[in-house]
């Protein structure tokens, strides 16, 4: 969903905060990839409303997400997310304050493993002005869901990867 870029004006600082994640997703390919769309659908609800935006990587077992906005909205989300039973191991990578946003139209983009977001950048003034910052978290992103933590941890076990999932359980994931 590409959600109007969201008014920072009067918000003290902004915030960036990346985090890993064990996938706790259960059944088949198709049943996680159904899985997969709920939570885009209802995370890209709730951070428009919450003026929160970012991107989501789910590679093999591993969640690596970017959450950015007014830091009680990321706070709020995040907490949601660490409570989330269809998450485990939560992993903090990255917690601070921004000048900009990386992701500004985007409420939440699902990034596949080939590094390329489901919803495309609008060429728009704030996203080509983010673009060099928005590509350097994306890179983290796929780092982290690769399962190397920066820290030279090897990060979370590996499973199967996205591209391993049936044709039609990719599409599911991929409908906005």
């Amino acid at each position: 969903m590409i959600a109007p870029a969201p008014s920072d004006a009067g918000a003290l600082t902004l915030r960036r905060l990346v985090y890993v994640s064990r996938s706790q997703l259960t059944g088949d390919a198709v049943a996680v990839a159904v899985a997969l769309a709920q939570i885009l659908a209802t995370s890209r609800r709730r951070n428009a409303e919450l003026g929160v935006t970012g991107a989501l990587m789910l590679q093999g077992w591993r969640f690596a997400q970017a959450l950015e906005g007014p830091h009680a909205a990321v706070q709020s989300v995040f907490d949601s997310i660490a409570a989330d039973p269809r998450h485990s191991e939560v992993t903090m990578a990255e917690d601070g304050p921004v000048a900009a946003r990386a992701f500004p139209a985007w409420s939440m983009a699902y990034v596949g493993e080939d590094g390329t977001p489901d919803i495309p950048l609008t060429l728009v003034d704030a996203v080509r002005a983010a673009a060099p910052e928005t590509e350097a978290v994306l890179q983290r992103l796929r780092a982290l869901a690769a399962g190397y933590l920066g820290d030279g941890s090897p990060g979370l076990c590996p499973g199967p990867t996205f591209t391993q999932l049936p044709r039609a359980a990719q599409d599911l994931v991929l409908t906005r």
